[in-house]
């Protein structure tokens, strides 16, 4: 439960921001390349943190990265909203990102550990939360948090959950045996061709999915359809969810085969282009 609950907190902190957007942009007088720029910055402090993440876990061990992580991530999160400007904003949304980048790659490296015999079903465990967290804060930051509290208490608001599960990871998570050996192996071969394919596809997912939850909140404001975002981020993010699950049924059937890239990809290519050439009233079917 613990590893689902670590999953939901690094996403609602990323995820909570794309609906306030349209807010920060009249309050704080942030222009569009500035909003895209601090959803982006997550996504990029995780890429640039993955591998230095990866070496402070072979130092101080999985489960202290993660005290550590989680903390960075309560820290940016309920200080970003407190003091109003741009600046600080942008500040405070690196240092959370530095925990998420610090904890992401600790978590299957525990799930291993503590669940030999379950790997599979504890890494879909955790990956499961980082779906619901998505959902969660893409559907509920407007109507329950920005509405009646404004954009500063959208955005600190959840650094209460955060701080709650690293209290709750101090308490009921084993201590790690002790320092690990610092081993080659949490260094990536970044000379191996498939490496470099796999990080390609999994940026351009990246690409996708973070780009339409940075882009659906500013283009249906500017179209006038601003009571369809909850819904259209809200459906954007809830559909991974039984396609996860169905993965989780028939994933081994399905490794080596190219065919659910090429339908992912095609599903993509056309999502986009429907979303952005439909009339706006289609927008959460193309979501």
């Amino acid at each position: 439960m613990v590893l689902w609950l670590v999953g939901v907190n690094l996403r609602t902190v990323i995820l909570g921001v794309p609906p306030t957007l349209p807010s920060l942009h009249r309050a704080l007088s942030l222009s569009y390349s500035a909003g895209g720029l601090l959803t982006s910055v997550p996504v990029l402090m995780m890429a640039a943190g993955a591998i230095p993440g990866a070496y402070l876990i072979s130092r101080l061990g999985a489960r202290r990265a993660v005290v550590a992580g989680l903390a960075l991530v309560t820290i940016g999160a309920g200080l970003r909203g407190v003091f109003p400007s741009a600046l600080s904003l942008f500040i405070f949304t690196v240092v959370l990102a530095l925990g998420i980048a610090v904890t992401q790659p600790a978590m299957p490296s525990l799930a291993q550990a503590w669940f030999p015999s379950r790997i599979g079903r504890a890494i879909a465990t955790y990956s499961n939360g980082l779906l619901v967290g998505e959902v969660i804060a893409a559907s509920l930051t407007l109507p329950l948090l920005l509405v009646p509290f404004g954009w500063p208490l959208a955005l600190s608001a959840w650094a209460l959950p955060a701080g709650i599960v690293l209290a709750l990871w101090l308490a009921i998570t084993p201590p790690d045996p002790g320092t690990a050996p610092v081993s080659p192996a949490w260094l990536p071969d970044l000379a191996s061709g498939r490496v470099l394919r796999i990080g390609l596809l999994m940026g351009g997912a990246s690409l996708v999915y973070f780009g339409m939850n940075t882009w659906i909140p500013d283009t249906l404001d500017a179209r006038h359809a601003h009571q369809l975002i909850p819904l259209t981020l809200g459906l954007l993010n809830l559909m991974q969810i039984p396609v996860s699950l169905w993965l989780a049924w028939r994933g081994d059937t399905m490794l080596g085969r190219r065919w659910p890239y090429a339908l992912a990809g095609i599903g993509s290519v056309v999502g986009v282009a429907g979303y952005a050439l439909a009339p706006v009233a289609t927008a959460p079917l193309w979501a």
